[in-house]
């Protein structure tokens, strides 16, 4: 059976609630409960979302911003603090109110997607760059490897993916090394 909330741990909770800031971190302030109950607590209390983008998080990021380096919506959230959730909120909320804008986009190293550095002050934004295909990031990369290195990288590729199927021919001497009888 679960453990009645007394009023105490309910303003505790109301605190917490109102605060900007991670629950799993803030929830320290209530021993025994974890964020979870807090979640479903706070949902059946009616306090609707938790700390939906509010001031106090703006200004945070103005504050962070003001030494003009441009930063990502994650680098931001890591700064100050707050969730990439709430911070991708707020920071989006900026960009329309011409508070914050977007300095320029760069391609992430994983996929190719594009990620936006913002900027304190309004301004026109950068435009995204158009997502780029598999077929088109692989000829990009075809096309800025060096020729000889590339043809090594291919052909070992394709020799590992033949052995890995079984399509390679056998050899009586590696045979004879690993143990193996011939098929």
């Amino acid at each position: 059976m679960a453990k009645r909330w007394s009023p105490e741990e309910e303003a505790v909770l109301r605190e917490i609630w109102a605060e900007p800031g991670l629950l799993k971190v803030q929830v320290e302030r209530l021993p025994g409960r974890n964020a979870n109950t807090a979640m479903k607590h706070a949902a059946s209390m009616g306090l609707g979302l938790k700390c939906p983008p509010v001031p106090a998080i703006l200004e945070k990021t103005k504050a962070l911003l003001k030494d003009g380096e441009i930063r990502t919506i994650k680098q931001i959230a890591a700064a100050i603090g707050a969730s990439v959730c709430q911070t991708r909120k707020m920071v989006m909320r900026a960009v329309r109110t011409k508070e914050l804008s977007v300095s320029r986009f760069r391609a992430t190293a994983s996929n190719g997607n594009h990620e936006a550095y913002f900027r304190l002050g309004g301004g026109s934004n950068a435009t995204r760059p158009a997502h780029m295909t598999l077929a088109e990031r692989s000829r990009k990369f075809r096309e800025n490897a060096d020729p000889i290195e590339y043809a090594f990288k291919k052909k070992q590729y394709n020799l590992n993916q033949r052995i890995r199927c079984g399509k390679l021919p056998q050899d009586e001497l590696a045979n004879a090394l690993f143990g193996r009888t011939p098929a």
